[in-house]
């Protein structure tokens, strides 16, 4: 594993783990927010096909079913391992381009406020640290609602402060047309395999997005996840169910 620290300070500040993002892999170069990730789809895997697997590459060699999966990462280290896999959607957003295109990596240009599949066309949905980056989340949400299965699983993760209440909202519309799109209250900025300058975080979530997931018809559940010989120390993932 090797151990980098990155945006310390910021990540005290709202409260954000700082393993997430670090003990890479030395070999595949997952993070543990990655390794989080595969933990929810593993477990998925486990619940509807009754598969138990210890690893993402044995499922992938020998399936006990197709799943049906939209991953919004056409660059993770679990997006090397499922690319290709029958049932197995990547997706990635690139604004210059038409929503539901698909482009010469077999990835398909999606835009999670508006998502180009059918209603129950996955039986699991993926983003990792995305959603702060949509400007509509809630849009996005019920758009990932609508095109689940019954019974489906939405697996994500966001910087997530469990310490807090509301949601810590980092831009804000100025509302003046003609004027900026966004105001920094505090500037937030991710790295984006699109742009150099990185990709503009709009929020920290807070408690109140389990209520919000509620509303929309799902069922979430936070976990925290503590598997040492995996490399997940203490682990942060979401896992929201559509109810049947």
């Amino acid at each position: 594993m090797s151990y980098d620290y990155p945006d310390v300070n910021i990540r005290r500040e709202h409260g954000i783990g700082l393993l997430r993002e670090t003990l890479r892999c030395q070999n595949c170069a997952a993070t543990m927010r990655d390794r989080q990730m595969a933990y929810g789809l593993l477990m998925v895997i486990r619940n509807r096909l009754g598969q138990d697997v210890a690893d993402l590459a044995s499922f992938r060699r020998q399936p006990a079913g197709v799943l049906r999966i939209l991953d919004s990462d056409s660059f993770s280290p679990i997006n090397r391992v499922l690319r290709g896999l029958p049932g197995y959607v990547h997706s990635q957003f690139v604004p210059e381009r038409n929503n539901g295109e698909k482009l010469s990596d077999d990835s398909v240009v999606v835009n999670l406020e508006k998502i180009p599949f059918p209603a129950s066309s996955f039986d699991v949905v993926m983003t990792s640290d995305v959603m702060e980056h949509v400007e509509n989340d809630g849009v996005a949400h019920h758009e990932i609602f609508r095109c689940l299965d019954a019974g489906g699983t939405y697996i994500f993760t966001i910087p997530y402060n469990p310490c807090a209440q509301g949601t810590h909202m980092l831009t804000t519309r100025t509302g003046r047309v003609g004027a900026e799109s966004h105001f920094f209250l505090q500037k937030h900025v991710h790295g984006d395999p699109h742009s150099n300058g990185g990709i503009v975080a709009h929020r920290i979530y807070g408690r109140q997005l389990l209520d919000d997931l509620s509303a929309v018809g799902f069922n979430p559940e936070f976990e925290i996840i503590h598997q040492p010989s995996h490399g997940i120390y203490d682990g942060d993932l979401f896992v929201a169910s559509k109810v049947d």
